[in-house]
């Protein structure tokens, strides 16, 4: 994946990690400007501005081309919380 959004920084050792990862794909229109896309990547970013929110990473495939790896999505968010 390519990360499209600001790094996590390193968790101190005595603070616990999150606990629960929530991870989305998105498969996109096919018509969609490049304009579009970069909104849509931008309205999930801002997801990570929420108070319950630990931690958020937004990125799109790498384009490794090999039969095992699914590239098919366009968009994948991962959003580290604290708790459930």
């Amino acid at each position: 994946m390519t990360t499209l959004s600001r790094p996590v920084p390193a968790r101190p050792p005595n603070e616990r990690p999150p606990v629960f990862l929530h991870t989305v794909h998105f498969w996109l229109k096919p018509e969609l400007t490049d304009a579009q896309r970069a909104g849509f990547i931008a309205g999930c970013r801002k997801l990570g501005e929420s108070q319950h929110v630990a931690g958020i990473r937004v990125g799109v495939p790498a384009g490794t081309d090999r039969e095992v790896v699914d590239n098919t999505w366009d968009v994948q968010l991962v959003v580290e919380f604290a708790d459930r």
